[in-house]
């Protein structure tokens, strides 16, 4: 899955993300459309903090003061969930169900849970389908914890997909170009959509 570089820089120039879900979650989202299948990687950053030190002791469920190995899957259980909380893909109207792949909890060196170090997370989860020749939409969803939320979305479009058009509605703004067959956007103030119209030449 190629780096979120292009994403992070923009959601850096606009500014940085305030609070959601009640604690700092800047969240990057990355969409790979193949012909046979849909990657969807998201990369979510809790910023060292007072919030963050919560968190952690949140999950400290036997209070010793450290984040056991289950304790922590708890925490990636737990932003797996508000990652993907509201977020959802469509194909000509059809929901495309994602099943998780990878998934890795970055702590930095201390596990000790009364600590504000912040934490990252990434998962990555796979659809397997088929695009069919012809015209399609493809619609991008994607929900903001609260008002301030930013969250970058950068989706990557596969040799056979030709981009006809995009729109973002509601707290989606317009797809710009973020590299070849590549587009990104931002989601901020309410739920929006990413709808791409676009042509499929062939299926594998």
């Amino acid at each position: 899955m190629p780096r979120l570089l292009p994403v992070l820089l923009l959601l850096t120039l606009v500014g940085s993300p305030a609070a959601a879900h009640n604690v700092q979650f800047q969240r990057l989202v990355h969409v790979r459309v193949h012909a046979d299948s849909i990657e969807v990687a998201m990369a979510v950053v809790i910023h060292a903090g007072p919030k963050a030190g919560l968190l952690r002791e949140r999950f400290d469920r036997d209070a010793d003061g450290v984040l056991s190995r289950d304790e922590q899957d708890a925490i990636a259980n737990w932003m797996d969930s508000e990652s993907f909380r509201d977020f959802g893909i469509q194909i000509d109207g059809d929901p495309v169900a994602l099943d998780g792949r990878e998934r890795v909890l970055e702590m930095t060196r201390n596990h000790r849970a009364d600590l504000g170090e912040g934490l990252s997370y990434r998962t990555v989860r796979v659809g397997k389908l088929v695009v069919r020749p012809g015209a399609r939409q493809i619609v991008v969803h994607e929900a903001p914890g609260n008002p301030r939320e930013m969250i970058a979305v950068r989706i990557d479009l596969a040799p056979t997909l030709t981009l006809e058009g995009s729109d973002g509605r509601a707290g989606a703004t317009k797809l710009v170009p973020a590299a070849e067959r590549a587009w990104q956007g931002l989601v901020s103030g309410e739920p929006g959509d990413f709808v791409l119209d676009v042509s499929v030449s062939s299926t594998p």
